[in-house]
């Protein structure tokens, strides 16, 4: 026995958990969501149950700690897509708040590139400054 709850299926059904939710919440908001997203979390379920047949399979744990780290996991999955939830909400308050001015915390979710947007300001500050 290699331990109590199986980590292996606790991330994944962690992972499967949290795709399904935010998901659903992409559908909800905007009644589409890109391919990429869809087939990840489509096939994030069958990859869930493989990995948690083959901790039994190959011995390295019994159904039980199988079971109980799927279960650890899917909660786990719950409540952080709620506290991602609920600071995509609180952001703007947070954003202004004294520590995050100090730290220059910003929020760059808008951004569809982060990398490109960064780059062609680079360029754009370095051609006015010629």
């Amino acid at each position: 026995s290699y331990g109590m709850p199986s980590s292996h299926s606790q991330y994944m059904a962690f992972v499967a958990v949290y795709l399904a939710m935010d998901l659903a919440l992409r559908l909800k908001r905007h009644s589409k969501c890109d391919v990429t997203t869809q087939l990840l979390a489509g096939a994030v379920w069958p990859l869930t149950a493989l990995v948690m047949y083959s901790r039994v399979y190959l011995g390295y744990h019994s159904t039980d700690q199988v079971f109980a780290g799927a279960a650890l996991g899917a909660m786990c999955g719950v409540v952080w897509h709620a506290l991602t939830r609920w600071l995509e909400r609180a952001y703007p308050a947070i954003e202004a708040s004294c520590v995050c001015r100090l730290f220059a915390v910003k929020d760059s979710s808008h951004l569809g590139d982060a990398h490109a947007f960064e780059y062609s300001n680079a360029v754009g500050l370095r051609r006015k400054a010629e």
